[in-house]
């Protein structure tokens, strides 16, 4: 078992697996289009980081109910807030392959902010909980 370990942590040093190289890339790292007009790469920056920062959000809600900080029912009442920020950020992408890019970054960047918000509100009951 150890060899087999050790075999792959190797692998994953020498950058041999693709699994374990997507996981250590930035998000827009020098592998991104270079090719796109600064506008569409800022919509896809900011539709992106939205989304990065709702996946962070759902998963610390989803910790809070499975370690019972809050019951099923608490966490549904931010896990629907979650939600409608997500259906917000499928608008944006929408909008971005609609060719309307600064309406596109607007709506994600007031995005990431209401989800940053509802991500300090998160822990701030989660601590009141503890």
């Amino acid at each position: 078992m150890k060899r087999i370990l050790a075999v792959i942590a190797l692998a994953a040093l020498m950058g041999g697996c693709a699994v374990v190289q997507g996981l250590t890339q930035p998000l827009h790292g020098d592998k991104a289009v270079t090719t796109e007009a600064p506008a569409v790469r800022a919509a896809r920056v900011a539709i992106d980081e939205a989304n990065a920062y709702l996946t962070a959000l759902n998963k610390v809600i989803g910790d809070n109910a499975a370690t019972g900080v809050w019951t099923k029912e608490q966490a549904q009442v931010y896990l629907d807030e979650s939600k409608a920020y997500g259906k917000r950020v499928d608008n944006a992408r929408e909008l971005l392959r609609g060719g309307l890019l600064t309406d596109a970054q607007s709506q994600a960047e007031v995005v990431k902010a209401l989800i940053l918000t509802l991500h300090k509100r998160v822990a701030e009951a989660a601590r009141k909980e503890k």
